[in-house]
């Protein structure tokens, strides 16, 4: 969202039997997502069936933006609100992009030569000035992790991705779904010229999530699921980024474990945090998500626990203006607040 009231999404429409994408559009609100106007038609082969569509936008007006795909391969800019389309040049696959201090900030991962540099398995920090077709910066994201045998490759099964962002200010990791050798958490304070790391908090098997609400203020959620969308949960606070951590909320499902703020036991797929960091938010699986008003001491569920009994509102990301937040659901639709606390569902795709 460009403001608490203006919005840029994309829409798709399914084929009759769902078995395809058959056309997507950019839309605009000005309504603060309540309704949506259709705009220009997304290029053709944006969108592949036999992939699981989860496009990357990135947009500084309701003209000028970004969208981007990994599978296909796919990197555009519109300027005139999707109306005609321009390829952007970012060497190796995109694997996210946003906006930050007037720039369009993108990670990508090289993959065009497996016995010699560039190699998958490297993370790139490109900076794109808006408007742009091309980056004028791309630095590398180091490798915490021990080299293999293979030339120029590591041990990591998942390279770098960048999972909070403030300004200049950055949190990456490494290997995150990888049990064999865990984790490894990086930070930047200068837009990705230097990384050094820090000491993760999460157990072994424990996937971090993170928001950065200043240079100093962060939030990691680390979650080791158990199956049935059961999780161990932990959420830690730094004010010195990241020299020292706080625990502030703890789920366990084992009997005696601590159980700190009530944070519950559910799997996490997205977290967020409101723009001052006083509202936190977890989507913990269909249907259910908690909130806490007091900057994770304290959770409780929206509702009785589960809101829109029929509708399996998944949240893939929380996006924030201020106390103002929106989640857009899994397969299509929205949910939104306006003050930090109760939610509404806007929309939701019909697709079963």
């Amino acid at each position: 969202m460009l403001s608490p009231t203006r919005g840029v999404a994309i829409s798709t429409f399914w084929s009759k039997r769902f078995s395809n994408v058959e056309h997507s559009y950019l839309t605009t609100t000005n309504n603060g997502g309540v309704s949506w106007r259709v705009g220009g038609l997304l290029p053709a082969g944006t969108s592949n069936p036999n992939f699981s569509w989860t496009p990357m936008i990135a947009f500084f007006t309701s003209q000028v933006g970004y969208i981007a795909t990994s599978f296909p391969r796919t990197f555009y800019l519109t300027s005139n609100g999707g109306r005609t389309w321009s390829n952007v040049a970012v060497s190796g696959t995109p694997t996210a992009l946003w906006a930050s201090n007037g720039q369009l900030l993108v990670t990508t991962e090289r993959c065009s030569n497996y016995s010699a540099p560039p190699f998958c398995g490297t993370t790139y920090l490109s900076s794109v000035r808006p408007g742009s077709v091309t980056a004028w910066s791309a630095l590398r994201i180091p490798s915490v992790l021990s080299k293999t045998n293979s030339p120029g490759a590591t041990i990591s099964a998942y390279p770098a991705t960048v999972i909070a962002w403030h300004q200049s200010t950055g949190v990456a990791v490494e290997n995150y779904l990888s049990s064999l050798h865990g984790a490894h958490l990086l930070a930047t304070a200068n837009s990705g010229t230097t990384w050094r790391p820090l000491i993760n908090q999460c157990p072994q098997g424990g996937q971090p999530f993170a928001q950065a609400v200043s240079a100093l203020h962060w939030y990691l959620m680390c979650s080791a699921g158990v199956g049935m969308e059961k999780a161990e949960n932990w959420l830690y606070a730094t004010t010195n980024a990241g020299l020292t951590w706080t625990l502030l909320a703890q789920g366990s499902i084992l009997a005696g474990a601590p159980n700190i703020g009530n944070i519950g036991v559910m799997s996490v797929n997205s977290f967020g945090a409101s723009t001052d960091g006083e509202y936190l938010w977890i989507n913990g699986g269909p249907g259910f998500l908690q909130v806490s008003a007091d900057g994770g001491r304290h959770w409780k569920f929206v509702g009785p626990g589960r809101f829109g009994n029929t509708s399996n509102t998944i949240g893939l990301s929380f996006m924030s203006v201020g106390h103002d937040a929106w989640m857009p659901i899994l397969e299509g639709g929205l949910v939104r607040t306006t003050d930090g606390v109760t939610w509404k569902v806007l929309g939701q795709d019909s697709h079963p």
